[in-house]
């Protein structure tokens, strides 16, 4: 066991919505896991898988709470805690980290939910029903058997302190929310948080960008890059770079293995390194953890994470290997 890691023990496992499973895990021997609404924990499976997770507030004191959608078609997560893990079974609690927090500053909070993005919300809302500041909260889901802590998100603004909205929205029975017209009208000192698709993101961002609205997010895919977008950071080289389509092949040197790799359309260049370093670290495969994040010797990478800063990607320094690829025809990595 690593200094920061500590046993978890599953002590509930339960499915709470359609294909959406909730699990209670209490650290052993107990200990005190500090994390402020919106906050994510690093959990290591018996598989040896390491996944990341939005904590549900208000489980049992000195536990854990998580929610995760069952992803046949995902990396195998997913249906390993659906599937194979039962109370009584310890997983690795490897980190807790809040990254999304809810904004003291803020006039009003706003908080768009899709699907399984509802998770880290929860903690978010019931800080923020503990204030004077008004908060609505928009839920969108596939059908209302898919949508978790519906009843609890209700109850949550039923005893608010400050004024409180909840719209559960089913798109079996109903259309998309007019996120353009929700957010017209929002006072000044208004901040947006949204957690869900890439998709329902980019639109909620646009709008609050169109708007000057506040906007805080997480996400739960991969953003969407424009193909042949421009260079974005080279690192000096004495190779003349040709810059290429980024979603198209390219090659991938290991400066440190001394190997090269052709990385394929559709393959990630992680996939390609660990075929060379099977222990290579990873974890979330989505671009918002920053595990994976490597040194760029030379050439030019398409930064498709949502870790590195606008300035951090001009400098082309590093790269997330697991979603970014290359806009030059070889780009040079220290592994």
């Amino acid at each position: 066991m690593a200094e920061n890691e500590v046993i978890g023990v599953v002590e509930r496992a339960e499915l709470i919505a359609t294909d959406v499973r909730e699990l209670v895990i209490r650290p052993e021997p107990p200990a005190t896991l500090r994390w402020a609404a919106g906050a994510h924990v690093s959990l290591g499976l018996p598989s040896g898988t390491t996944r990341d997770y939005s904590l549900v507030d208000a489980a049992p004191a000195g536990t854990i709470r998580i929610a995760v959608l069952r992803d046949p078609d995902g990396r195998g997560a997913s249906v390993e805690l659906h599937d194979r893990i039962e109370p009584g079974d310890k997983l690795v609690i490897r980190a807790v980290r809040s990254e999304m927090g809810l904004s003291p500053a803020a006039s009003n909070h706003v908080f768009v939910a899709g699907g399984i993005g509802v998770t880290p919300m929860i903690s978010m809302a019931r800080r923020a029903s503990t204030t004077t500041t008004p908060w609505s909260f928009h839920y969108v889901g596939r059908f209302a058997g898919h949508m978790a802590y519906t009843d609890e998100l209700n109850r949550i603004a039923e005893t608010s302190t400050g004024p409180a909205h909840v719209n559960l929205v089913d798109r079996s029975t109903a259309p998309r929310p007019d996120f353009a017209h929700l957010l017209d009208d929002q006072p000044t000192g208004t901040t947006v948080y949204c957690c869900g698709p890439t998709t329902l993101i980019d639109d909620v961002e646009r709008i609050c960008a169109e708007r000057s609205l506040t906007f805080v997010s997480e996400h739960f895919g991969r953003r969407a890059v424009t193909a042949g977008a421009a260079p974005q950071g080279s690192k000096p080289s004495d190779e003349t770079l040709t810059t290429i389509d980024p979603d198209g092949g390219f090659v991938v040197e290991f400066a440190r293995s001394d190997i090269t790799k052709e990385v394929k359309a559709g393959q990630s260049i992680l996939e390609v390194a660990r075929t060379i370093k099977p222990g290579l670290s990873f974890s979330c495969s989505d671009g918002y953890c920053g595990t994976c994040e490597t040194t760029v010797i030379s050439g030019s990478p398409d930064h498709r994470d949502t870790v590195l800063t606008d300035e951090e990607k001009k400098c082309g320094e590093t790269m997330m290997i697991c979603v970014s690829r290359s806009c030059t025809a070889r780009i040079t990595l220290d592994l």
